[in-house]
């Protein structure tokens, strides 16, 4: 910690740090028993402060958890905290709360204690809490083992303290931060903001009404979401001292959110999809075989042959789009088998001969085969392909690469070997308005008709990836070009001589 809280009173600080932390904080001793509760304990537990204190720990935490949490306590140390846990905290009503465990170590002259945070892995801001445990040790432990950035400044707007993971957060550099220099870590700040003057805004109101809490979004320009409280400090005589920051990086729980109501809206097609497509395609197959023996039936020469054809058409594009909601069916599970995805490339870019517009491909030389059905995977290739060369009418270069990789797994996968796969182009590019959209079910920003689009393209291929245990997303800049980049689980087995794409 660059900045130390010796300029404000430790009880002052503490306080207002409990009353807007959402985490579970307790104070342990070398028994394990609790000499300290917040009010998160009450708020997320339902346990009153005397329920709580004098009791042990590990009456708290699940039995097939505790063996584990007495391990971390025996040995965090000063130069030592073991890694973050997830463990189940009991409630009041005797069901389990799924929390994540930080353990850390608090010198004091009482002795050594244990410090512990509990957050909610379903976390949402809790109201503020009432308590403040007058311990500078414990404050000090506490701003270090935080998940939050915190930031501190005076009634003058001066920064008097901020914690590593503020410094991390908004990547100040140390030789930066230990030059406590305001202007210098504002300026850092303000230019990773997607919008600074509103940011600016916000501040100055907050400076200029010292009373009030507030709790804001901030998008940053690289694509991260922060959340944003700050609350004012008073000691116990209600003198105001200034005002406390917390920074919480929230993009994996918006990006999660967005991924579920994705996920919602190809739902609501998929009951579209099961109602009507068999039925309809039924219909349609019926259509054009009567189609087909009319014009069987006359002479090549009559009127109606062209409009029969022109029909026949439209009736085959039908058939089409019923197969693309089928395929967003949640019915349509893949039927897999170890394949390896650049044979599966190179026969779709077929799709490119007598165009102008040409590939080229970058291919790992040993690519790890994929479990998955090449007959859809080939279907996602080409609707990409596609989408490329309406990007680029006037003619251009698609690239394709493929590699294998380690992903070390996030809230969308799991860790392990994976297939990297990427499709770009130089086309158009993509509004930035609408990169947020383009999977979505029914958009496009082409004209709606049997020629154009259909909007069901690009969610296709969302739905595909996402039963095959993979991820797609885009980067893409107007008038820049695309780049697809595809990720799907590596298989274990070889491929068989019948794979086909």
């Amino acid at each position: 910690m660059d900045q130390q809280p010796h300029s404000l009173p430790v009880e002052a600080f503490f306080k207002a740090s409990a009353a807007i932390s959402p985490d579970i904080t307790y104070l342990i001793d070398e028994k394990g028993i609790i000499n300290h509760a917040n009010q998160a304990s009450e708020t997320l537990l339902g346990f009153q402060q005397d329920e709580i204190l004098n009791t042990s720990i590990h009456s708290l935490i699940h039995p097939d958890d505790t063996y584990a949490v007495a391990g971390d306590m025996q040995n965090i140390s000063k130069s030592f905290s073991p890694p973050s846990r997830k463990v189940r905290l009991r409630q009041k009503n005797n069901t389990y709360l799924n929390v994540d465990l930080r353990i850390f170590q608090v010198t004091s002259e009482q002795g050594n204690f244990s410090g512990m945070m509990f957050r909610d892995l379903n976390y949402s801001r809790i109201s503020p809490p009432r308590t403040a445990p007058p311990n500078n040790a414990i404050l000090q432990s506490q701003l270090e083992t935080s998940w939050d950035g915190i930031l501190v400044v005076d009634p003058d707007q001066k920064i008097i303290l901020t914690n590593d993971r503020f410094h991390r957060m908004w990547s100040i550099a140390p030789h930066i931060a230990a030059l406590q220099n305001d202007e210098i870590q504002i300026k850092t700040i303000l230019d990773q903001l997607a919008d600074p003057d509103a940011f600016i805004s916000r501040v100055q109101y907050l400076y200029e009404h010292p009373d009030e809490t507030s709790l804001e979004l901030i998008p940053l320009k690289d694509g991260r979401i922060f959340e944003r409280y700050s609350a004012p400090l008073h000691d116990i005589d209600n003198t105001f001292l200034g005002r406390i920051w917390y920074f919480r990086d929230i993009t994996e729980t918006k990006n999660m959110e967005e991924e579920m109501l994705k996920l919602k809206k190809l739902e609501s097609v998929n009951v579209l999809a099961c109602g009507i497509a068999h039925d309809f395609n039924n219909i349609m197959t019926a259509v054009l075989g009567n189609i087909q023996l009319s014009t069987f039936l006359l002479d090549q020469n009559n009127k109606a042959v062209p409009l029969l054809q022109e029909a026949k058409k439209a009736g085959m594009q039908a058939q089409a789009l019923t197969s693309q909601l089928l395929t967003l069916s949640e019915n349509n599970a893949p039927i897999k088998r170890a394949t390896r995805l650049d044979k599966i490339i190179k026969n779709n870019c077929s799709l490119l001969d007598n165009s102008n517009v040409n590939y080229q491909l970058t291919m790992a030389e040993k690519l790890s085969p994929v479990d998955c059905d090449s007959r859809q995977i080939s279907e996602v290739i080409q609707h990409l392909i596609s989408n490329a060369r309406q990007a680029m009418p006037d003619g251009g270069t698609i690239h394709f690469s493929t590699e294998n990789i380690f992903h070390p797994g996030n809230s969308k996968l799991p860790s392990g070997d994976f297939v990297f796969v990427t499709i770009q182009d130089h086309g158009c590019g993509i509004a930035s308005k609408n990169i947020d959209r383009i999977f979505d079910p029914y958009f496009t920003t082409k004209e709606l008709g049997a020629d154009q689009g259909t909007g069901l393209g690009l969610a296709v291929v969302h739905s595909i990836i996402n039963k095959h245990g993979g991820s797609i997303k885009v980067e893409s800049q107007e008038g820049e070009g695309a780049t697809f980049s595809i990720l799907l689980p590596a298989g274990k087995v070889v491929d068989t001589p019948h794979d086909n794409g």
